[in-house]
């Protein structure tokens, strides 16, 4: 039995645990450090990935209006949390340098 994990290329990633890690949006410059909770820990894992269902169930949605200049993350009130960087084919919230992750993790292992 392989547990909790994803599929990813052509291989198997295990699930450590489960918790909370913050983020700081690469753009704009200003935005505010967004904490994503209930998060997977996967070490093999080489950025964080969001899931739009969880964004939404929190009032987060992913304004991508042609007539707007960029891809912006807005809340209920449709203010802007952050702007989405177009880079290696994905939409990022945090570029971090390659080999770098986050530093913290609150983190509840599982059992």
């Amino acid at each position: 039995m392989l547990g909790d994990g994803v599929y990813a290329g052509d291989g198997f990633l295990q699930i450590i645990g489960y918790g909370s890690v913050p983020v700081q949006p690469t753009l704009p410059p200003e935005a505010e450090l967004i904490i994503l909770q209930d998060v997977a820990l996967i070490r093999k894992m080489a950025c964080n990935l969001v899931s739009l269902r969880q964004l939404r169930r929190e009032g987060i949605y992913w304004d991508m209006k042609q007539q707007r200049r960029g891809t912006y993350l807005r809340d209920k009130y449709d203010e802007v949390i952050c702007e989405l960087e177009d880079k290696h084919g994905q939409f990022v919230i945090e570029d971090l340098p390659r080999g770098l992750h986050s530093a913290e993790w609150s983190s509840s292992p599982l059992s």
